[in-house]
C-alpha cells in the first residue's frame, strides 16, 4: 500500500446504541459465481414486539451525522465547547432535519428513511464511513445529484484495494418488488439502460465535496480518483443494497405468548433470508449485473408505511409523507 488509508478514524459509530436497536442473525450464504456478502438484521424486540418507536428515535439521532459534512460538524462542536452554548448543536440539528424534509419535498425518490438506514448499516456494521454527504447537496436545485443513495469507502487490507461502496436503498411492501427496484437502479447507475453514467457523476461529487476530517487522509484518498496516480489502479466498486419489506410473520406474533415470539420469529426469518438471497441472486443474473460486487442488507418490518409515518412525524411534527 503506497499511502496510509486509515478510515476507522472517520467513523461516527456507537456500537452500544446500534446493537440495542438492531439485532443480527447469521446465515451462511453460499453464492455461486457472484461476489457478494449478506448481513441480515431485525428490530430488537421489546415486550414481545419489534421496537419500532425506539428505532425511529435512533434514526433521528443519526440525522446530523448523515446530513451534515464532517468539517461543518466539527466547527459546530468547537463553537459549543468554546462558548458552552447549546444553540450551536441545536442549529446543526435543525439544519439536518430541514435538509431531509426539503429533499423529500423536492425529489420524489429522496428523503426516505431507507437512505438513513443504509448509511447506519454501512458505518456500524461494515465499518465503511460516508465520505460525501449527498443529502447536503440534494436541496441545491442547480446540482445534479441523482445516482447512488450514499458514497462510502472501505479499505480492504487483504486485497490491497480501496472499495467504493455505493449505497442503494429500497423499501417496499413486497420483497420481490424491492429487489427489482434495486437492480433497476444499479442498471441506471452504470448507464446500462441510458446514456447517463451515475458513477461518473458521483465520483465528481466525491472529488468536489469530500467529507473527511483529516486533511492528509483526504489527500491520500483523492489519489485513488486521479487517473494519473498509481493508486487509481486499486479501486473496486461495490453496491450496498438495503432492502426493507413487510414481513407478515411479524403480524402473526400477536397471537403467541410474548416469551416465545422472538425465537419463533428468528426461526421463520432464517428461512425467509434463504429465499431472499436466492431471489436476489436470480435478479442479479437476470439484470446482467452479476459482474459487480454486492453487499446485501435485509431488514423486515411489520408495516413499512407505519415506519414512514412515524419517521416523517418525528422530522416535521406531522405526516410529511
Amino acid at each position: 500500500m503506497s499511502t496510509n488509508i486509515d478510515l476507522e478514524r472517520e467513523l461516527q459509530i456507537d456500537k452500544v446504541s446500534f446493537e440495542a436497536r438492531v439485532k443480527e442473525i447469521k446465515y451462511m450464504w453460499d453464492v455461486q459465481d457472484i461476489k457478494t456478502e449478506g448481513r441480515f438484521f431485525y428490530l430488537a424486540f421489546k415486550n414481545g414486539e419489534p421496537s419500532i418507536d425506539e428505532f425511529v428515535e435512533y434514526l433521528y439521532s443519526k440525522l446530523i451525522n448523515f446530513c451534515i459534512p464532517i468539517k461543518e460538524q466539527e466547527k459546530a462542536k468547537k463553537r459549543f465547547l468554546e462558548t458552552g452554548q447549546y444553540r450551536h448543536i441545536i442549529e446543526m440539528n435543525d439544519k439536518a432535519r430541514n435538509l431531509f424534509v426539503q429533499s423529500k419535498n423536492l425529489q420524489e425518490k429522496s428523503g426516505e428513511p431507507g437512505e438513513l438506514i443504509t448509511y447506519i448499516l454501512l458505518e456500524e456494521a461494515m465499518g465503511a464511513p460516508q465520505v460525501a454527504c449527498k443529502m447536503y447537496l440534494k436541496t441545491n436545485r442547480n446540482m445534479q445529484v441523482h445516482g447512488s443513495d450514499g458514497i462510502h469507502l472501505y479499505y480492504d487490507q487483504k486485497r490491497d484495494v480501496l472499495k467504493v461502496i455505493w449505497g442503494e436503498s429500497k423499501i417496499y411492501e413486497e420483497l420481490s418488488t424491492a429487489l427489482d427496484k434495486v437492480c433497476e437502479s444499479i442498471n441506471n447507475f452504470w448507464g446500462i439502460s441510458s446514456d447517463v453514467n451515475g458513477r461518473e457523476r458521483d465520483i465528481q461529487i466525491l472529488k468536489d465535496h469530500i467529507s473527511i476530517k483529516d486533511e492528509l487522509l483526504e489527500e491520500a484518498i483523492l489519489k485513488y480518483f486521479d487517473p494519473y496516480q498509481e493508486e487509481s489502479n486499486k479501486v473496486v466498486d461495490c453496491h450496498a443494497c438495503f432492502v426493507g419489506f413487510n414481513y407478515k410473520v411479524l403480524s402473526e406474533l400477536k397471537s403467541m405468548d410474548k416469551k416465545e415470539r422472538e425465537d419463533y420469529f428468528r426461526e421463520k426469518y432464517l428461512k425467509r433470508i434463504q429465499s431472499a438471497c436466492n431471489g436476489f441472486e436470480k435478479k442479479i443474473k437476470s439484470y446482467k449485473i452479476d459482474h459487480l460486487e454486492f453487499i446485501f442488507f435485509l431488514l423486515p418490518f411489520s408495516d413499512i408505511n407505519d415506519l414512514r409515518r412515524k419517521f416523517y412525524k418525528k422530522l416535521g411534527g406531522s405526516d410529511i409523507g
